[in-house]
């Protein structure tokens, strides 16, 4: 199974959702044999609530639901509710959780540091996967990183940054933490740049739905997750620049 654990769907934190853009952002990642994409939209974006809302509440695009509130759509491709929660003091988290738990986060940048940000979502009392995104990214440094890392539960190996790939895993490895690897794309063009590789046989009873939170937990604690950066990320991600910049957005 292929997952694009970064992903967003909105293409800044002002823009509110594209229908358009979001339904071919769908058909890239079938073309691309993506099985799951993890919607890590900012919390703090103010299109995230009607983002999520229509996705996985009103199943605008239609699909099949399953019990965290992932969404398989008719093509195949699950999509799966998270966030990407701005810190106090600098740096990003990946939440991965069941719907419930994403939508309740505050949606204040700065809101949390580390250690309040996990008690909360332990506090919740469901499943989730914490994840330290694009930590050697210039100004993305958490503070007091080395004293919080051991709280986490993986490492990004950001598709978006191949060319320091080799720090991250060294990073990774350090720490003794799992990792994850995942586009961090705000355009379909970027789709891919990083994606993480695991061995999951779908349960004949539940389908590829039953790829749930716990499930992805499981795979995380356990280091059985593969990151894998394309050969191509960095001219995917120079083309997803100019494609954000095009006139008229």
């Amino acid at each position: 199974m292929l997952i694009d654990t970064h992903v967003h769907l909105l293409e800044s934190k002002t823009c509110r959702p594209d229908w358009s853009e979001i339904s071919y952002t769908f058909h890239v990642a079938k073309e691309k044999n993506i099985d799951v994409l993890c919607v890590t939209e900012h919390r703090d974006a103010v299109g995230y609530e009607e983002l999520f809302i229509e996705i996985f509440l009103e199943n605008r695009l239609g699909g099949q639901l399953n019990a965290d509130g992932a969404l398989q759509l008719a093509a195949g491709t699950i999509i799966r509710p998270a966030a990407e929660v701005s810190l106090f003091g600098g740096g990003d988290m990946g939440v991965h959780s069941d719907l419930n738990t994403v939508m309740s986060l505050s949606g204040r940048k700065n809101e949390y540091n580390v250690e309040d940000l996990l008690s909360f979502l332990s506090g919740r009392g469901e499943d989730y996967v914490s994840v330290a995104h694009h930590l050697l990214l210039n100004g993305k440094w958490w503070a007091g990183f080395e004293q919080v890392i051991h709280l986490v539960d993986a490492i990004e190996i950001p598709g978006k940054q191949a060319s320091v790939m080799d720090d991250y895993l060294k990073l990774a490895v350090r720490h003794s933490k799992s990792r994850l690897s995942g586009s961090d794309a705000h355009t379909w063009i970027q789709l891919g740049a990083g994606l993480t590789r695991i061995e999951y046989e779908a349960d004949r009873t539940k389908g590829v739905l039953g790829f749930d939170t716990a499930l992805f937990k499981k795979f995380v604690l356990e280091n059985e997750t593969v990151p894998c950066v394309s050969n191509s990320a960095d001219e995917l991600v120079r083309i997803a620049r100019l494609y954000k910049g095009r006139p008229g957005l």
